[in-house]
Order: structure tokens, then sequence, then C-alpha cells
């Protein structure tokens, strides 16, 4: 097997677990809130969800760094991330209810359909951010993109990457 192909298949592995690991940690810390009584206050389960899916994924990069031996990889991993791409491994995971399993009240076929068009949640992304910054002066945790919008971004993800691997492979 070719350095592409072995790459591609680990990057198609790498954002399956990550896709895994956020359909089982996002519906799990749903609306999970420990009430700290004698502080008065409420703690959601979902910031050390998020924690925990930071160091996911850098371990992810990390390990894809040290088995090819190219920062490349670890790169085109995150900018896969960036645009959208572990989202839709989400998204693939609810469609084929590969997990619906664990919890049949998680999400499972028709969450795209019913999500989107008001997806909200993107703003992180590379197009939620310069959507944000450029046409609306103003930068907040909440950004709606498009249908199209998104397939725009996961396009140019894809061919980023893509880019920086054929690039990597003539060096």
């Amino acid at each position: 097997m070719n350095y592409i192909l072995q790459t591609a298949l680990a990057l198609f592995i790498s954002l399956s677990i990550f896709g895994i690991i956020d359909y089982i940690g996002f519906n799990l810390t749903e609306n999970a809130v420990i009430w700290f009584s004698f502080l008065k206050i409420k703690f959601s389960w979902r910031l050390i969800y998020r924690i925990i899916q930071f160091i996911i994924q850098g371990l992810i990069t990390y390990f894809l760094i040290k088995i090819f031996n190219k920062i490349s990889i670890g790169i085109a991993f995150n900018v896969l991330w960036w645009t959208f791409w572990g989202d839709m491994f989400y998204y693939l995971i609810c469609e084929l209810e590969l997990l619906k399993w664990m919890n049949n009240k998680w999400p499972g076929k028709g969450s795209w359909n019913n999500d989107k068009n008001q997806i909200t949640w993107a703003w992180w992304t590379f197009l939620g951010i310069a959507k944000q910054l450029i046409l609306e002066h103003s930068f907040k945790m909440s950004c709606l993109l498009s249908e199209s919008e998104i397939e725009i971004q996961l396009f140019l993800g894809l061919l980023t990457s893509v880019t920086i691997i054929f690039e990597n492979c003539l060096h």
C-alpha cells in the first residue's frame, strides 16, 4: 500500500475514532449537570467532555505524526477537523445508527436533515470565524451556517488536506 492510501486510511480511521468519541461524549453529557449546593453553582459535564475531547484530538494528532514521522499528516487531520469533517463523522454515525444501541434516545437516522439548515455551533470552524469577523464584524460562540456553506467548507478542507498530503509526497 503506498503512502497516499496509507495516509487516507489513517485519516479516515482517525476521524472515525474522533466521531465515535464525539457521539458518545456529547450524548452522555447532554443536560448532565452537577449542582454544588454549598457553592450555589452548576457545573456542566459538557465542559469536562470538551477538555477530554481536546486532549484526544491532541493524542490523535501526536500518534499520526509519530506513526508517519511527518508533521503534515497531523496538520491535515486538524485541517479536516477545523472544516467540520469531525462533525460529519458524528452525523455519519447518527445516520448509520452505529451506536444507537447504547441508548435509543440518542440521535439516529435523519439527524443531518434535522440539523443541516440550523447549524450554529460551527462558529469555531474556518468559515464560521471568517463569516463572523468579515460579514458580521463581531465574534460570538454562535454563527448560523447554511448547508451550502458547510458543503463549501468541507470541500475546501478536503482539498487543503489532500494538497498538504500530495505536496509532502513530492519531498
